[in-house]
């Protein structure tokens, strides 16, 4: 069962990990580049091949997007995760990772955030990405409508003996996929990372509409953790609402501020320069489910080009019921 709370580690987490980490437990980093990738199509830029007799836990990814300072373009759009071996894509994970909204920062002095932590490693119960032995974890990098240059990635993860998945994690290594976070897990017990972009351009009024839509079938509840807006010049605010109760988050006027220059919900990008918030805990406590989410924006009285807003909401999904 998938703990509703924030992802952050006690000092007993901390002083655990740090002795199996002394004993065992090995600490790996794989860097990767991608020369380019052709617009409209996708490539792997990163590929780690468990080594036999040991799990994989996926601790943090990074991105360093492609950068064209001539025209001041960047091609790769977004990333997601597999398993390379089955094919198996991990569902509802995709992270914006364009230059101007990356929310997978490498966690380097270019970058100028850390990079993301997926959660508390070692921890029974966490949703970090797991894999068992000779199972190929991937990152997939998008492009979109042009061409994507050089790609770099990274990740940091742990390599865990059998007796060490069954000392903290209560399963053996082939069953370690299995678990919450896992591409095997068939309760759908993993992090939630869903893009969200304006298909069409606003009206140019100056008040709330739609920029998009999410479904929530009954069968999986979502919590969110994060929300972060990649702004335009002719954004003002927004807010998220429950087609279903009718409850809106935030409820009040000014709602959120998502001004090009005052933004109150940071993509988490080097040029926030400001990490991405976790949310309230009365918006992280509510359970979407069966219902569709409405993501609305009001204009500053210019229209937003279609495309022209990047939304990033994070949080964590379970199948139910």
């Amino acid at each position: 069962m998938v703990r509703y709370k924030r992802l952050s580690a006690t000092e007993e987490d901390v002083k655990r990990v740090l002795r199996l980490i002394s004993e065992r437990v090995r600490y790996v980093e794989d860097y990767e580049t991608e020369s380019s990738i052709s617009a409209n199509s996708s490539a792997v830029i990163l590929e780690y091949e468990v080594p036999s007799g040991y799990a994989l836990e996926v601790v943090a990814v990074g991105v360093v997007p492609d950068f064209d300072p001539t025209d001041q373009s960047s091609g790769l759009e977004y990333v997601y995760f597999k398993e390379g071996t089955s094919g198996k894509v991990i569902p509802n994970m995709e992270f914006y990772a364009n230059w101007f909204y990356n929310t997978l920062p490498f966690g380097d002095q270019g970058s100028r955030q850390p990079i993301r932590r997926f959660d508390t490693p070692l921890t029974k119960g966490n949703l970090t990405l797991k894999f068992s032995e000779k199972e190929k974890f991937q990152v997939v990098g998008v492009a979109g409508s042009s061409a994507a240059g050089l790609v770099k990635c990274r990740m940091i993860g742990f390599l865990l003996e059998e007796a060490d998945v069954q000392s903290v994690y209560g399963v053996s290594i082939g069953d370690f996929p299995k678990l919450p976070g896992g591409h095997a897990n068939e309760n759908n017990e993993f992090l939630y990372a869903k893009r969200v972009t304006n298909s069409s351009a606003t009206s140019g009024a100056g008040k709330f509409e739609d920029i998009g839509t999410i479904e929530f079938p009954d069968w999986l509840s979502v919590r969110l953790t994060h929300i972060g807006v990649k702004p335009h010049a002719y954004s003002a605010n927004m807010k998220i609402y429950d087609e279903k109760t009718k409850i809106e988050f935030p409820d009040r006027d000014p709602y959120w501020l998502i001004y090009e220059y005052a933004n109150t919900l940071p993509m988490g990008s080097h040029l926030d320069r400001h990490p991405m918030q976790p949310l309230p805990a009365v918006i992280g406590a509510y359970e979407w489910r069966n219902t569709t989410m409405h993501i609305q924006v009001k204009d500053t009285g210019s229209a937003i080009p279609a495309g022209g807003l990047k939304i990033q909401l994070l949080g964590v999904q379970r199948r139910v019921g």
